[in-house]
């Protein structure tokens, strides 16, 4: 259930990371800035903190790892409390887990039921999602789709090193069973030489490989 629920939340964050959603007045000018930023961006690697509220357990599942972005493709390494990889290269996905020598291969825009759905058509993203602001480094994100299983997305940003840009800092997401994650990123390294491609990434020849 956990590795569901982690593999779910990153496939959301995968659409929140795309410079191509565009939003209407009063937050056009904050996502206008945000996506500029992501669109000029060559790389970036940040280390993150998932915490993951239950509903109706007062215990926080708490994860720690490093993300990996370039043009078209995500990597997300989780250290702890177990170790698991996810790759993304357009719209395909590849999900790890080295304690089980196990791997899912999936197609992104096949998945139902999720906003990562349309991830091979970004484009249509403001159709999904209707965006506020209140704050002037925070977003809410409300899907429209009664059948998304998110309730809401609240975004936090805070300024890049080279103004006026601006990064994505902290992600909320609520979900409809209560369930809550918090995303928080920090130790930003933009624009830096990779010292290994953190995308070359070959399975075991004895991993099992599940498609879907």
């Amino acid at each position: 259930m956990k590795n569901r629920l982690l593999l779910r939340s990153c496939l959301i964050i995968l659409v929140l990371l795309s410079p191509k959603m565009v939003v209407a007045e009063p937050v056009q000018q904050t996502f206008s800035t945000l996506t500029k930023t992501y669109e000029k961006m060559e790389n970036l690697q940040a280390d993150f903190t998932q915490t993951t509220q239950f509903a109706d357990f007062d215990t926080k599942a708490i994860s720690k790892g490093k993300v990996f972005f370039k043009k078209g493709k995500m990597r997300w390494d989780y250290f702890s409390p177990n170790r698991q990889q996810i790759f993304v290269d357009g719209d395909h996905l590849l999900h790890y887990v080295p304690e089980h020598n196990q791997a899912i291969k999936s197609h992104i825009g096949r998945r139902t039921g999720l906003p990562i759905n349309l991830f091979a058509d970004l484009g249509k993203m403001q159709d999904l999602f209707a965006i506020s602001q209140k704050q002037k480094h925070e977003m809410t994100l409300t899907p429209k789709e009664k059948t998304s299983p998110l309730t809401q997305m609240v975004l936090t940003l805070m300024p890049a090193p080279t103004p006026p840009d601006l990064l994505i800092q902290k992600v909320v997401l609520y979900e409809e069973n209560n369930n809550r994650s918090t995303f928080v990123f920090h130790d930003f390294h933009i624009n830096k030489k990779f010292q290994d491609d953190p995308f070359a990434f070959q399975l075991p020849k004895d991993a099992e490989v599940i498609e879907r």
